[in-house]
């Protein structure tokens, strides 16, 4: 499991391959942190973090998150962590053939 650093005003900042972000995690909901950066961009990601370093917030990166929404996506997802369910369900999916 990830642990952040101990730090009183850390927030989380999940990337993704393209330059933008999965998810942020805050210490306290505030829309203000949020509203206004355009999204989804190519350049979504470092606005966004400009955004959450200006609120004198630390800023914690978690490691780059993939999308599996293609066939090379899931396969490359499931090699990544094969000890998880969803590997384990693309493998007996892959197996049962198309009708």
């Amino acid at each position: 499991m990830l642990r952040a650093p101990e730090r009183t005003t850390r927030t989380v900042l999940a990337r993704q391959p393209a330059p933008c972000f999965r998810a942020a995690g805050l210490p306290e909901a505030d829309p203000r942190l949020l509203r206004g950066v355009p999204m989804p961009t190519d350049t979504t990601g470092a606005p966004q973090r400009n955004r959450l370093l200006n609120a004198r917030l630390t800023v914690w990166d978690l490691p780059r998150l993939r999308d599996v929404g293609a066939d090379a996506d899931t396969q490359a997802g499931a090699a990544a962590a094969p000890h998880i369910r969803f590997a384990a369900m693309l493998h007996r999916i892959a197996k049962v053939p198309v009708r």
